[in-house]
This record gives structure tokens, C-alpha cells and sequence, in this order.
């Protein structure tokens, strides 16, 4: 597991930095971190369990998504549905983690990771948020705690 976990963590380290600097996340560090994340979580459990899991973990956090989009859109109406959205590269490394946590893990790790995310923005103030590198950077430290 632990293995697992190292290379999950190496995958996420040029996602961070590519995030950070230009705002995207290259599909090969996505697929692969997905392909780790899939493998560690089929590891610690039973396949039925982990796709049950998967999938409730998908769907709260498409709710929260879509959650957070229409309040964006009801608070500012000047901005398009769509610029209210989180990226594809967000969305894909959210799905990605899914796999990693039962239901109630997930979410804490979401809000961990919003919360990271919101401090950021309210020290930076930029336009964007490397939600994927928050994210990651939520994700690390996890799972060198669940290695040990």
C-alpha cells in the first residue's frame, strides 16, 4: 500500500506544479494518478464495496458542484452558467480521488481542500483557483497518514 501511495504522490507532484503555473493538468499525470488512486482503493476494499463507494462519492460531489455553480450564478448574475464552473482538469482529479475515501471521507476531504482553496484565494486574490494543486496538496499529507 504504501508503494501505492508513493507513486500516487509522485503523480500529483507535476499536476501541482502545472496547475499552479498555467492552470491545466497534462491527461497523461490524470490518467495515471487515476489508474494509482483505482489500484489503492480496490486494495483496501472489497470490489462491490469500492464501487458502491466510488459511485456515492461521484454523486455528492457532482451535487456539490452543481450546488456551488447555481448559488455562484443566483449571487452574480453577469457571469455565463459556465464560467461559474470548475475546469475539466478539477472535475477529472475530483473523480480520480473519488476512488481513494468512503462517502463521509470524501467530503471531508472536499472541504478540506475548498477551505485550503478559499484561504488562497483570500491571501492572493487572482482571478483563479489551482483547485487541482489544493486538492493535491490536502491528498498528501492523507495519504503518507494512511501509509503509516
Amino acid at each position: 500500500m504504501l508503494t501505492l501511495h508513493i507513486l500516487l504522490i509522485l503523480t500529483l507532484v507535476p499536476m501541482i506544479v502545472s496547475d499552479f503555473r498555467r492552470r491545466e493538468v497534462a491527461l497523461v499525470w490524470l490518467l495515471a494518478a487515476g489508474a494509482l488512486a483505482v489500484c489503492a482503493g480496490l486494495w483496501k476494499s472489497p470490489w462491490p464495496i469500492w464501487l458502491v463507494n466510488t459511485g456515492l462519492n461521484l454523486g455528492v460531489g457532482l451535487l456539490l458542484l452543481l450546488t456551488a455553480a447555481v448559488t455562484v450564478r443566483l449571487r452574480n448574475r453577469t457571469r455565463t452558467f459556465a464560467a461559474t464552473l470548475p475546469g475539466g482538469g478539477d472535475l477529472a482529479f475530483a473523480a480520480v480521488t473519488a476512488a481513494l475515501f468512503p462517502p463521509v471521507a470524501y467530503v471531508r476531504y472536499l472541504l478540506a481542500g475548498c477551505v485550503l482553496a478559499l484561504g488562497w484565494w483570500l491571501v492572493t486574490r487572482r482571478p483563479t483557483i489551482p483547485l487541482v494543486s489544493m486538492l493535491a496538496l490536502v491528498l498528501i499529507p492523507l495519504l503518507l497518514w494512511k501509509s503509516v
